[in-house]
C-alpha cells in the first residue's frame, strides 16, 4: 500500500495542473470575450466610467495594473490583448529580466574575483560563477537569434481569424419528392449573399434569414407530405423513385474570409436506374459536353434529360486541394499489369486517363480508349487503378457512347471481372474448382467518365 502512495499522489498532482490550466483558460475566454460588445465609440459599451472602452469597435475592459513597456512591442493595456500577444510579451519580459539576472551575477562574480588574491576558493567559486553567467548569456541570445532571427514563425503564435457561425442550413445536395415551384435562384442568391466584404448588415442579415426559412419550408412541407431530404451517403433511395423534373439543388458552403464572402460547391452526385448503383447512371451536371465542372448549382435544379427513374444514388465530394497525379490508369491484365499475370503483350498495354486543366470530370468515348501504341483498351482492361488513391474514381459503361448498364469504380480494383459489368466473347477465364469449370468473362465496357472527387 505504501508503495502505490507516491504514484498516487503524482496523479493527483497531475490532475491538479490540467484542472487549473483549464480553469485559467475558461476564465481568460470569459474575461476577454464577455464585453465583446460591438460598437463605434466609447458611448456605445453603456458604461459611466472609463474602464471599459470601445476599441476595434469592440467594448473591452481596461486591465486594473500597469505593464511595464518591453522594448518596442505591445504592452497589455486591455481584456481584448489577446492570449498571443500576452505569450509574447512574456517572453520579452523574461528575456529582459534573465538579461538583468546574467548582468548582476557577471558583475558580483567579476568583483570577487578581483578582491579574492590569496583566496583561492573565492577565486574558484568567482570563476565558476562567470563561467556560468557568460554560459547563461549565451543561451540567451541564442534563443533570441532562433525566435527573432533565424526563425521568426516561431514566434508568429497568432491565432487564426475565425469569422462568425452564418451557416444556417447544412450545406449538401437536397433531392426532392416533388417540383419545386419557388423560384429556387433568388432564394439561394439571398441566402447565400455572395460580396467582396465579409460582414453582413442588418438588412442584409435579415435577407438572409427569410431565404433560410423559405429552403426550409421547401425540405419539408408537413401540409402536403412533400420533402426534400439530404443525401448524406451513397446508397439506395427510400419510398419514392427521382424522375427526371424533381428538384435537386445543392446548399453551398459558405466560406467567409477578410476578403469577403463566398458560396463553394463541393458534392456531386450520380443517379442510378436501379437499386444498388445498377443499371445506367446519369453523372449529374456533366450532360452537353465531354469535360467540365460539375461542383456547382444543379443545372436547371433537376436531373434533365435523364431517361429513366432513379432508385439510388453516389454521393461524391471534390478533393480539398487539386490532385497532382495520373488519374485513372487502365491495364491489360490484372493485378495492374503484373509479372505473369497475361501474355498478350509483351510489355502488356496500359493507358493513362484524367479531366484536362480544370476540369472536374473528362469522358473517354470507344475510340479514345487506347493504349500509346494505339491497340483499343475496349474489352481488354482488366484492372484499374488511381493516382493519387482517394481523388479519382470511374464510371465504367457497358456501350459506346456512355450507355447501357455501368459501374461506379470508386477505388483501385485489381480483377475488373468481378464487376458485374461484362460480356462473354472469345476470351474467357477459366477457374477450376473440386468438380466442375466455371467460366467468367472478361470486362467490355466500351467507355468511362474519370472524376475528380472521392465516393463518400
Amino acid at each position: 500500500m505504501d508503495k502505490n502512495k507516491p504514484a498516487n499522489t503524482t496523479k493527483r498532482k497531475r490532475g491538479g495542473f490540467f484542472i487549473l490550466l483549464l480553469v485559467f483558460l475558461l476564465l481568460f475566454g470569459a474575461v476577454n470575450y464577455s464585453l465583446a460588445k460591438k460598437c463605434n465609440n466609447d458611448n456605445d459599451c453603456g458604461s459611466t466610467t472609463t474602464t471599459v472602452r470601445c476599441i476595434d469597435h469592440r467594448c473591452v475592459r481596461a486591465l486594473e495594473i500597469t505593464y511595464p513597456q518591453i522594448g518596442k512591442g505591445p504592452v497589455p493595456q486591455t481584456t481584448a490583448f489577446g492570449l498571443p500577444n500576452y505569450i509574447n510579451y512574456i517572453f520579452r519580459f523574461v528575456v529582459a529580466v534573465s538579461g538583468i539576472i546574467i548582468f548582476g551575477v557577471l558583475t558580483y562574480n567579476g568583483f570577487l574575483y578581483i578582491t579574492s588574491a590569496g583566496r583561492p576558493e573565492q577565486m574558484s567559486r568567482a570563476k565558476t560563477g562567470i563561467f556560468s553567467a557568460f554560459l547563461g548569456g549565451l543561451l540567451l541570445i541564442s534563443s533570441v537569434l532562433i525566435f527573432r532571427t533565424i526563425n521568426p514563425q516561431l514566434m508568429n503564435i497568432e491565432l487564426p481569424e475565425t469569422a462568425s457561425l452564418e451557416q444556417l442550413l447544412q450545406e449538401g445536395i437536397y433531392i426532392c419528392n416533388y417540383t419545386v415551384s419557388e423560384d429556387l435562384n433568388n432564394i439561394i442568391s439571398d441566402y447565400v449573399q455572395e460580396q467582396d466584404s465579409p460582414e453582413l448588415d442588418e438588412a442584409q442579415k435579415e435577407v438572409q434569414r427569410k431565404a433560410a426559412e423559405q429552403l426550409k419550408h421547401i425540405l419539408w412541407d408537413q401540409t402536403s407530405g412533400h420533402g426534400c431530404p439530404r443525401v448524406n451517403f451513397s446508397g439506395d433511395i427510400k419510398n419514392y423513385s427521382v424522375e427526371s423534373n424533381y428538384t435537386i439543388f445543392a446548399i453551398p458552403s459558405l466560406k467567409i474570409t477578410r476578403q469577403g464572402r463566398k458560396a463553394v460547391y463541393e458534392y456531386g452526385i450520380i443517379l442510378h436506374e436501379k437499386e444498388k448503383f445498377s443499371g445506367r447512371s446519369y453523372l449529374v451536371n456533366a450532360e452537353g459536353g465531354t469535360s467540365g465542372t460539375i461542383y456547382e448549382q444543379i443545372h436547371n435544379f433537376a436531373a434533365k434529360g435523364m431517361p429513366f427513374e432513379a432508385k439510388s444514388v453516389t454521393l461524391f465530394q471534390k478533393p480539398a486541394l487539386e490532385p497532382q497525379g495520373q488519374g485513372a490508369t487502365l491495364y491489360e491484365c490484372f493485378n495492374y499489369n503484373r509479372e505473369g499475370a497475361c501474355k498478350d503483350h509483351n510489355p502488356p498495354l496500359s493507358q493513362k486517363f484524367k479531366p484536362q486543366g480544370d476540369a472536374d470530370f473528362q469522358k473517354f468515348d470507344q475510340g479514345e480508349l487506347k493504349a500509346p501504341g494505339g491497340e483499343s483498351l475496349v474489352s481488354n482492361s482488366r484492372s484499374i487503378s488511381f493516382a493519387p488513391e482517394g481523388s479519382y474514381f470511374a464510371i465504367l459503361f457497358e456501350k459506346a457512347g456512355f450507355g447501357g448498364a455501368s459501374k461506379v469504380v470508386p477505388e483501385n480494383m485489381s480483377d475488373l471481372a468481378d464487376l458485374p459489368l461484362g460480356c462473354c466473347n472469345e476470351k474467357v477465364i477459366e477457374v477450376k474448382t473440386f468438380w466442375w469449370d466455371k467460366k467468367i468473362c472478361y470486362p467490355c465496357f466500351k467507355s468511362m467518365i474519370v472524376v475528380k472527387g472521392h465516393v463518400l
